[in-house]
């Protein structure tokens, strides 16, 4: 069988009559019908973010378009009610119900829980990095590769690197500032290339599957930006440098004021290059250092949308909230700005990270978890029933780590509870 398995990336667009020709095509969440090939028979989604699928579903026809031997691969578990989905414990069918739209069965694999929990921990244990779970697409191959098709083509994995300036391939300006998409695009790509000269995927071999043809995306290492000091009086003046191949080549002046007001400015021949988040982010990393915990600010003109467009990607937010949109104008110098602040998820992430983590010895979870279980037996011993920790809104069910064991009120347990709660009632007074 020569399975085709179908990313959402642009590269896809030019193999639209390749993928039609393959035997079983698989494809992940949503996509335009027609121009990516029109044959469908697997849809992978985790239906997680329904809400947003839904209208992206109906606005590409992709409910028209669903054959009748579509088969659901479902990323994870599947719940009882997750938005447009319907889901029945121990039923083999999914059904979709739109609004507009005859309900829709399909049968469905569950295929995220192990395979997901395999390849996250590989990625974690081998290739390295941030803490993130796999991809759609980097899971379906994974289920895919245990079908062991004859042939296996992969086309459009090109992660969000080269769709849109500013993105790159370990975080999303869209959702805060440098904030994870949850997903490391970067190793993901490394494994499947390797993958593709090896066929061994994540630790497993799998050598009856060939891969025929691809099209897949190397992965492009951001830039290198630095940020190095020239001038304390009055405030900070720092030098924005690029690293290229081994030299250091100043691309522009960043500059801060010890009330934490900011701003950069960029030489004319490295403007348009989608280097300006990238020096906003070095600056702004530099003045904290020298400022300490200060929230900075800039001031920009409504007409510059290259410079709104560098902080925004750089963490900076102009907008009073999420609720209202407006945006914040401020006059300087008889002049209107738009007033630009770091976000307030990146400035207490940074927060947070100052403060050391603590860690508990190794063993200690264990070994206290082994006190509680003695301690439930002495206690069943002497007639006291142990039940299980049940929810009580106001009271924590884990306590450093270790979760709390409720016991059954006995006589001395109702002694301590009415001496606890008089001890209250003098504390009180």
């Amino acid at each position: 069988m020569r399975m085709c398995i179908v990313g959402n990336g642009p590269s896809a667009v030019e193999y639209a009559k390749e993928i039609d020709t393959c035997d079983f095509v698989v494809r992940m969440n949503s996509w335009p019908v027609g121009l990516m090939g029109r044959k469908w028979n697997a849809w992978a989604s985790s239906f997680s973010p329904w809400s947003h699928m839904q209208p992206e579903a109906i606005r590409h026809k992709l409910f028209d378009a669903m054959p009748k031997n579509l088969r659901v691969w479902v990323i994870g578990k599947p719940k009882s009610k997750w938005g447009y989905v319907k889901y029945r414990k121990g039923s083999p069918t999914i059904t979709f119900s739109p609004p507009g739209w005859k309900p829709l069965s399909f049968p469905y694999d569950t295929i995220g829980v192990k395979i997901g929990r395999w390849l996250s921990g590989y990625l974690r244990r081998k290739r390295g990095g941030r803490r993130a779970g796999p991809s759609t697409g980097f899971q379906t191959l994974g289920h895919a590769l245990t079908k062991q098709p004859s042939e296996l083509v992969l086309v459009g994995f090109d992660a969000i690197a080269e769709g849109k300036p500013g993105w790159g391939d370990s975080w999303n300006p869209m959702f805060g500032p440098g904030a994870s998409v949850g997903h490391n695009f970067a190793n993901e790509k490394k494994e499947i290339q390797h993958w593709l000269k090896t066929r061994e995927f994540c630790g497993r071999k799998f050598p009856k599957t060939r891969p025929l043809w691809w099209r897949l995306k190397k992965h492009i290492p951001p830039p290198v930006v630095r940020a190095t000091l020239v001038s304390s009086n009055g405030g900070f003046i720092f030098d924005i440098e690029l690293k290229r191949s081994s030299k250091w080549t100043k691309i522009g002046v960043f500059r801060a004021h010890k009330d934490g007001n900011v701003a950069l400015t960029l030489e004319p021949q490295w403007r348009g290059k989608h280097l300006g988040s990238w020096a906003v982010r070095a600056g702004s990393e530099a003045t904290t250092a020298k400022l300490g915990r200060v929230r900075l600010t800039a001031r920009i003109k409504e007409a510059d949308a290259a410079a709104r467009r560098a902080f925004e990607r750089a963490g900076y937010v102009g907008r009073k909230s999420k609720s209202n949109r407006a945006l914040v104008y401020v006059t300087h110098h008889g002049t209107q700005y738009i007033q630009y602040r770091q976000d307030e998820r990146y400035f207490l992430v940074s927060k947070r990270r100052e403060r050391p983590r603590r860690r508990h010895a190794r063993g200690s979870i264990r070994a206290r978890m082994a006190q509680v279980k003695r301690t439930d037996t002495s206690r069943r011993k002497s007639g006291v029933r142990v039940v299980a920790p049940a929810y009580q809104p106001g009271r924590t069910q884990h306590r450093g780590g270790v979760p709390q064991r409720v016991y059954a009120p006995g006589g001395h347990e109702q002694r301590r509870q009415r001496a606890s709660k008089a001890q209250k009632q003098r504390r009180r007074a």
